[in-house]
């Protein structure tokens, strides 16, 4: 008698379920990965990170680096990417063909069979994806598209809603605006139409307030209240969209956070500062002003950035230098090029290579580096010379 054995069906139901739950890099070497490995080249110089004290803390071994954000930071090592913690330690071993930046906690991975892959901060798989583009995440949720239609995700990789669009972007944990069919609404994930599709444009300002585009016209909504500003002809808000510069016609206002309207100065062009500074052009150069309209500097400067650090760096006769809030100036412009500040620290450049001095312009790396960037998460990446 023959007997019938059923391990056959078993090895397939268990690579059935095994495939459905795939993990990236199990596969063999795909004609993907020997193509892009036939002219890879790793470069001469590498990167590495720097502390705030200017101290070399990751060695410059990589072909490839980036900023830390929640902690990690994606490194290429001869062609393939991963993920490291601020002490250099490998937390997600070189596999990918590419990945995007950690936000919240995930990150998406692309294998060199061009699967994504959403994994969280200690690499783990949560889900093997069918999208081909992605945003970061925020509130939980995150913009993914096929073929240019947008929809959103969760953090493990479900989707939240069943509609695609041109855009989405996220507002706060159950609004998101969106574009389709070259008209922009904002929506709640359960279906209901906070504002209808109608509208030329909508930035998001703040989880609670968006600038709205009708007709050339410009308005404030503030949805916690579901209140609607004046139509103006231009709307400049801080970041946090605390207080905005109006213009209508030829007359200009301060708009404060609940739409009331005080007189300001008319200037053409205006633009927010942070700190409860502005700048303003007049005659082809930048000055300074308050939200009270005071000015701080008179028009003089041909470029000024926004305040980080309570510094400002500004350009006069192609050199840079930076203000103080009063708008005094606290180091002459001598530099070929101006950065901001980060972790009150600022990187600067001279013909020597790449430096970095921090808010009282005390040199704390000397400018030895071919490479310096701006630091996030207590890291600044660099190359040797």
């Amino acid at each position: 008698m023959i007997k019938i054995i059923h391990i056959p069906f078993f090895l397939f139901a268990i690579t059935l379920f095994l495939s459905c739950n795939e993990e990236p890099g199990n596969e063999a070497s795909s004609s993907t990965e020997k193509l892009y490995f036939k002219d890879y080249v790793s470069p001469e110089y590498k990167w590495g990170y720097v502390n705030l004290e200017g101290a070399p803390v990751i060695k410059p071994i990589y072909d490839d680096a980036r900023d830390f954000s929640f902690g990690r930071a994606a490194v290429n090592l001869n062609g393939k990417w991963g993920f490291i913690d601020k002490d250099g330690q490998l937390v997600l071993e070189h596999l990918y063909m590419d990945v995007i930046d950690f936000s919240e906690d995930r990150a998406f991975v692309k294998d060199f069979n061009s699967k994504w892959f959403l994994i969280d901060l200690d690499g783990k798989v949560i889900q093997t994806l069918d999208f081909e583009a992605f945003n970061k995440f925020k509130f939980g949720m995150a913009p993914v598209s096929v073929s240019g239609q947008w929809t959103i995700i969760d953090r493990f990789g479900e989707p939240i809603i069943n509609e695609k669009y041109d855009i989405i972007s996220i507002m706060d944990s159950t609004h998101y605006i969106y574009k389709f069919k070259d008209q922009w609404g904002i929506r709640t994930i359960d279906k209901k139409d906070v504002l209808e599709r109608k509208y030329d444009r909508i930035n998001i300002i703040s989880s609670d307030l968006a600038k709205l585009k009708s007709k050339s016209k410009y308005i404030l909504y503030d949805k916690s209240v579901n209140a609607f500003s004046k139509a103006f002809d231009k709307i400049i808000s801080t970041d946090k969209g605390e207080t905005h510069y109006v213009i209508s016609g030829n007359s200009a206002y301060w708009m404060d956070k609940t739409f009331n309207l005080t007189k300001a100065p008319f200037f053409e062009k205006v633009r927010a500062l942070e700190y409860d500074r502005w700048k303003f052009k007049q005659d082809d150069k930048w000055g300074l002003m308050d939200s009270s309209g005071k000015i701080i500097v008179s028009p003089r400067f041909d470029l000024v950035n926004k305040y980080y650090s309570k510094r400002a760096a500004f350009s006069e006769d192609d050199k840079w230098g930076y203000l103080d809030l009063n708008g005094n100036i606290v180091m002459d412009p001598v530099l070929g090029l101006g950065w901001d500040f980060r972790n009150n620290r600022c990187r600067i450049i001279t013909g020597n290579g790449f430096g970095l001095i921090d808010t009282s312009f005390n040199l704390i790396i000397k400018d030895k580096y071919r490479e310096l960037r701006d630091f996030y998460g207590n890291r600044a990446r660099f190359q040797n010379i």
